[in-house]
């Protein structure tokens, strides 16, 4: 374990947003200008992931979502979200309640709690490099090994979940739950999603396909802080979600992933500015504060 505190936390992968830097500097759009950036300081949060404990009002609100699922595995994987987020703050209870007091044990217990869920998304992405460099080397081949699979849905929901954008539009629907922590629940909610919505599309596989774009247009792909989007989204009226599905993911200036039942073949080629320009404004549209690409132009012309 990092024996300091991470205080800046991202919800958004710096290896993935790699593609539209030079030099680790990369375009921003925020609050209406433009600017370059570190990859470190984009997308980023202080102590974005820090957990906070559960009460018991909290526990069986996530046992009730979890409980609605039909599916027992599934109901037994998001379960362990619950043990798995609450065992730092078990420990801790189990020192105090031995009278097992130190500084440097609250210091510990301190860094452990802001460092625990970051940590675990490192592992996450580690796990996720090897599915990135098949895409950009345009190899679908691992889709065919079912563990594969599974796994590369779940990094995709894990990344589509973790974002600042996910957890506003979650707290602000959580907003009427009277009496409940609802940041604490999002820790462990984005989790029980994730893992739901990646087994449903597991079980949807015959339905939905892998699709790479390759873009051939004079436009660039760019992408956001919100860097995988429901293109379904734009048509649903505020406050309602979607009722269908199609996640867009780019995956560099040239290159994106469509996750859709539209599409008959794995691979499409877009040479029409005008379609470029409509996946990109998914992107700005969904995205929370900032939108990045690799050329400033394409951003001063988004204002």
């Amino acid at each position: 374990m990092n024996l300091q505190k991470i205080k800046r936390q991202h919800y958004v992968w710096r290896h993935y947003l790699r593609p539209w830097s030079n030099n680790e500097q990369i375009h921003c759009l925020m609050d209406g200008r433009t600017f370059k950036s570190n990859l470190m300081g984009i997308a980023q949060e202080k102590y974005f992931y820090k957990l906070r404990e559960l009460g018991q009002a909290e526990i069986e609100f996530l046992q009730g979502i979890i409980a609605l699922d039909n599916r027992p595995v599934i109901r037994q994987i998001n379960m362990g979200w619950i043990e798995f987020f609450g065992k730092v703050f078990e420990i801790r209870d189990m020192f105090n309640s031995r009278k097992i007091q130190h500084d440097e044990l609250d210091r510990l217990f301190d860094i452990l709690i802001c460092n625990y869920e970051e940590q675990f998304q490192g592992k996450i992405e580690a796990e996720g490099i090897k599915y990135l460099e098949a895409l950009y080397k345009k190899d679908l081949s691992f889709l065919d090994d079912d563990d594969e699979l599974i796994q590369f849905l779940f990094f995709v929901c894990q990344q589509y979940m973790r974002t600042e954008a996910i957890k506003s539009s979650v707290l602000k629907s959580l907003k009427g739950y009277k009496g409940l922590d609802v940041e604490s629940i999002w820790t462990v909610l984005r989790h029980i999603q994730a893992t739901s919505m990646g087994f449903s599309l597991y079980q949807d596989r015959k339905k939905y396909r892998v699709v790479l774009i390759e873009n051939e247009s004079s436009l660039p792909f760019i992408t956001g802080d919100q860097p995988i989007v429901n293109t379904c989204a734009l048509s649903t009226p505020e406050g309602e979600a979607p009722e269908e599905l199609e996640l867009y993911y780019p995956l560099s200036p040239e290159l994106a992933l469509l996750l859709t039942e539209k599409e008959s073949k794995p691979f499409k080629v877009i040479s029409s500015d005008d379609d470029v320009a409509s996946l990109n404004n998914h992107i700005v549209t969904q995205s929370s504060k900032q939108v990045f690409a690799s050329e400033i132009d394409i951003l001063e012309a988004l204002i």
